[in-house]
């Protein structure tokens, strides 16, 4: 559940004097330090003394006047806790939110954070704050589907070869314990960006879903819930911000096609006995009564993960010999019954071909990785 914050007596900063005639502008509050005032007061003398009275009541919207203290190396601006950038005894003005800290105002920029809240009232802060818009992003519209996406908290770089550094999602070990051999499962990363942010209101109403490339004034900038952002006043970034990282995928279609035609045999005798079982023009096909209380027995688990190494397309010597040895009549028959039962619904006495046919098209996918190329 997400709750919403009135913006209507949150002040357009567009500078570094905005912020200080705002905070001059204000009001202290007995009790409160001397450094602190209510962002929403709108000041003494303004033309509605009600607006002022009611914006000094939101007591959990501050702006907190501040100095840098960290001493630059060698006369130079320097990075420091938070990412700030400053000189020994510049003052800067903060946005406070319930406590966190989510924009700071320094005389040539200004940093944001979503501050671990990508919620709508921290957003709408942000916006009313800034004149920036953050539209979502959507991590999973840059990987083709069945292909398993990194979430968000994923580690994200790349590695020496310049390749993205993709995470382990499973292990498949070989159903027959006279192989010592384990497949991994791959999931991809996409980006770990929360929000595209477009500074200024220099924006296209939507997220260019077509891209290769964010992190431009036309795409917009990816940001994290937990960073924080620098930006010049005239809405370029600050030439020591550090966006999240993005990622595109699409299909490798000559591995793809390469890894459907080693088992062309295995696919064309699913789809044959599918529509044979079927009873409805080949959507469906039945279930014995009661397979709804049986459990995945030992055997089945076993025979369902042997697909993955038969559709792998470079196996070793063993697992090729393994192959080899078994009767393939007895061994496809066993593999799509599993198959069957791997894709059954609780609570349902049929099961659909396409569910059956997209998950063997998935599995062939996922044990044969060069079907996925990074294009950006």
């Amino acid at each position: 559940m997400t709750y919403s914050t009135t913006t209507y007596l949150i002040p357009e900063i567009t500078c570094y004097e905005d912020a200080v005639i705002r905070f001059e502008n204000a009001k202290h509050i007995r009790g409160t330090h001397t450094n602190q005032r209510r962002l929403c007061d709108i000041g003494e003398n303004a033309d509605n003394p009600h607006l002022a009275t009611r914006g000094r009541r939101q007591k959990h919207k501050l702006l907190i006047k501040d100095k840098c203290i960290v001493k630059p190396c060698d006369g130079e601006k320097e990075f420091f806790s938070q990412r700030k950038l400053g000189t020994r005894g510049e003052i800067y003005y903060q946005v406070k939110f319930h406590d966190n800290a989510i924009a700071e105002f320094f005389p040539d920029y200004y940093q944001i954070t979503l501050a671990g809240w990508e919620s709508d009232s921290t957003i709408g802060m942000l916006q009313a704050l800034t004149r920036a818009v953050l539209l979502p992003f959507n991590t999973t519209k840059y990987i083709p589907d069945a292909y398993i996406y990194g979430t968000r908290g994923t580690e994200m770089g790349v590695n020496n070869d310049g390749h993205v550094k993709n995470k382990t999602h499973t292990t498949i070990n070989f159903p027959d314990d006279s192989i010592k051999e384990v497949l991994p499962i791959y999931s991809y990363v996409t980006s770990d960006a929360c929000r595209v942010l477009f500074p200024n209101r220099t924006w296209e109403e939507t997220v260019k879903v077509g891209t290769k490339e964010f992190n431009t004034p036309e795409t917009g900038y990816l940001i994290n819930s937990n960073n924080w952002y620098q930006f010049n006043y005239d809405g370029t970034p600050h030439e020591l911000c550090e966006f999240a990282l993005f990622y595109k995928y699409l299909l490798d279609k000559k591995e793809l096609y390469k890894a459907r035609k080693n088992v062309l045999g295995f696919m064309n005798y699913v789809k044959a006995t599918l529509k044979m079982k079927s009873l409805d023009g080949g959507l469906n096909i039945p279930l014995p009564d009661g397979h709804n209380k049986r459990a995945k027995d030992k055997s089945e688990s076993q025979n369902y993960y042997l697909i993955y190494w038969y559709c792998l397309v470079n196996k070793s010597n063993a697992v090729k010999k393994y192959l080899k040895a078994q009767d393939e009549a007895n061994m496809w028959g066993e593999m799509l019954e599993a198959l069957i039962h791997w894709n059954a619904v609780d609570y349902n006495n049929k099961v659909s071909i396409a569910r059956i046919e997209n998950d063997l098209d998935k599995i062939i996918k996922h044990a044969n990785p060069r079907t996925l190329v990074r294009v950006s």
